[in-house]
């Protein structure tokens, strides 16, 4: 596996295949341990930003997407946004 990214958090290489979250908007990767938790949606819910509602997310529009991540099994200190696939044209559009 090549070098996709480093980890903007603590600089660490993050290689192909490797989980990891990703800020498209600001171009920003972070490895998994760096990743934000449901608790830090939680807590600082105004960092997130939603495509969908082309805005950053409150308070009020984080409660239901916490509420439902724990009602599926999830637990706040589980990352949010882990993906391994690095961007290509195949699987972006």
């Amino acid at each position: 596996m090549g070098l996709f990214d480093r980890c903007e958090g603590c600089g660490r290489p993050i290689s192909n295949g490797e989980p990891y979250h990703s800020d498209w908007e600001n171009g920003i990767a972070l490895c998994e341990e760096c990743a934000p938790t449901w608790q830090d949606f939680k807590d600082e819910p105004g960092l997130f930003f939603s495509p969908a509602m082309d805005q950053h997310h409150t308070s009020e529009t984080a409660k239901p997407l916490i509420d439902a991540h724990i009602a599926a099994g999830g637990a706040m200190t589980d990352k949010i946004g882990l993906v391994s696939d690095v961007p290509t044209s195949e699987n972006c559009t």
